[in-house]
């Protein structure tokens, strides 16, 4: 348990660490799926919704690894 809230840990922080990595990823994505640039409100609800993620997931992980989970 104490390895998967480890690894929890690492991916929630992966988002705050990397957010050009992040960036790139909603852009080739848009690239490939609808063959256009992603707009202004759709960059910002995706951001919205990975740092949530991404806090849930720290938040586990903590959880996880401190046995309570």
């Amino acid at each position: 348990m104490i390895a998967i809230g480890a690894a929890l840990i690492l991916m929630g922080m992966s988002v705050f660490a990397f957010p050009r990595f992040w960036e790139a990823t909603v852009h080739q994505r848009a690239k490939l799926f609808f063959n256009r640039e992603p707009t202004p409100q759709e960059l910002k609800a995706t951001q919205i919704v990975r740092w949530g993620l991404a806090v849930v997931a720290i938040a586990l992980g903590v959880l996880a690894v401190t046995g309570t989970f």
